[in-house]
């Protein structure tokens, strides 16, 4: 049973690594106290909506999808007609005399205006036509990689609420277990002093309290399990325990600038 608790314990702790994206053989030192109760804090609409505003993989594609945007409209503009109106106003240099022709100029005696205007319509530009094309099937292909990831992040956030009501309930139904067979495992012995009962029978007793001790760690770790992962989803686990990420990135990288320097 010890060797089996310990294979339990590397499997709940390889699981622990692999949801927070870290080195499977990363050693976890230190301890922490298990949550046992219900969070408060869980609500699937401002948890979804927390989660498009800050989860980088949907702000990663938000941004793609406004550079795809800009990029059509001005694959789109070239293909438009272009106007172009300009004017200018000048003075002549007409005079009586050649010697005092110049000297009219600033006088403005002979003015003369003039106003251009141009369009310019691209009938035949290929490769803006083609620009334009590629550049609206990129913006619809993300318009659907969005839509999906939209979706993904939605169901992920129901069913991580899901196995957290669950996990919940298997803790508590772990904890009534473990509260019965604690009773019996004492009654037991009571009634053994007594002569009652035979050794096999409190052995028996005793193992069944500890698995039931083990089944309540178990449902424990998962209910902790599912509440990390939760978090994970959510884009709060940082929050929850006081990291400020913005700043951990700005240490990395100036450890990273100093290093290669």
């Amino acid at each position: 049973r010890l060797d089996q608790a310990r294979l339990d314990r590397n499997s709940k702790r390889r699981s622990l690594l692999r949801e927070m994206n870290l080195d499977p053989e990363a050693p976890l030192t230190g301890a922490t106290d298990l949550y046992t109760d219900m969070p408060s804090d869980l609500d699937a609409e401002s948890d979804l909506q927390n989660a498009y505003a800050t989860r980088p993989d949907f702000k990663s594609i938000t941004l793609q999808m406004d550079n795809a945007r800009r990029q059509f409209e001005i694959a789109e503009n070239q293909l438009l007609p272009s106007v172009t109106i300009g004017g200018r106003y000048s003075g002549r240099d007409f005079g009586r005399h050649a010697n005092t022709s110049w000297n009219e100029v600033p006088n403005n005696r002979y003015p003369e205006y003039g106003v251009e205007f141009k369009v310019e319509y691209p009938l035949w530009n290929e490769d803006a036509r083609v620009d334009a094309r590629n550049a609206r099937i990129d913006l619809r292909a993300l318009r659907i990689q969005e839509e999906q990831l939209r979706r993904q992040i939605r169901d992920e956030i129901h069913e991580g609420l899901e196995q957290i009501e669950v996990s919940y309930r298997a803790m508590q139904n772990a904890r009534n277990a473990l509260e019965q067979t604690r009773a019996y495992y004492n009654g037991l012995v009571y009634r053994y002093r007594q002569g009652r009962f035979t050794a096999v029978a409190v052995k028996e007793a005793l193992d069944a309290l500890v698995q039931a001790r083990q089944s309540m760690i178990e449902a424990t770790i998962n209910f902790n399990i599912a509440l990390i992962r939760y978090d994970l989803i959510r884009n709060s686990i940082f929050v929850r325990h006081g990291i400020d990420i913005e700043s951990v990135i700005d240490r990395m990288r100036s450890e990273q600038e100093d290093y290669e320097i």
